[in-house]
């Protein structure tokens, strides 16, 4: 099982700059395999609200209502990592200093994939290798 972080996630749902490597891992592997994490699902929300609050009087509103849309699609399609009892217990246990380091969305994600055993997705593995015990992948490069 595999978890987009927010990053991934951001590169393949908003399409803002092509990424052929990353869309052919993502749409070559089976859906149910694709896990989007609650903390990206917020943050990215967040994200979509922000931009319709700041824009609310004019015309570039529409790229706020956009981006939700497009989360909300991207919501549908793939299955949402929680982040539970199990993940806050492995947050715990992530360094104090790790934790600082790679912020704490990012170790929220990580502690999610821990407790589930799952692979963390990302361009940013020197960030989440950080993280004793993880597995990491970029999608963006081709595979060795």
């Amino acid at each position: 099982m595999y978890v987009l972080d927010n990053d991934i996630y951001t590169l393949y749902f908003t399409r803002e700059s092509p990424q052929p490597i990353l869309e052919r891992r993502i749409l070559g592997t089976n859906p149910s395999l694709i896990w989007i994490s609650v903390v990206t699902a917020e943050e990215s929300i967040r994200g979509a609200f922000k931009l319709i609050k700041d824009y609310q009087n004019t015309a570039r509103v529409t790229l706020g209502y956009q981006f939700l849309s497009k989360t909300l699609f991207a919501l549908k399609q793939y299955q949402v990592l929680d982040f539970d009892g199990a993940a806050y217990t492995e947050f715990q246990k992530i360094p104090i200093e790790i934790r600082r380091e790679i912020k704490t969305r990012d170790s929220r994600i990580a502690a999610s994939a821990l407790s589930r055993g799952y692979i963390v997705v990302t361009r940013n593995l020197q960030h989440f290798e950080q993280v004793p015990g993880l597995l990491c992948e970029d999608w963006t490069k081709p595979p060795t």
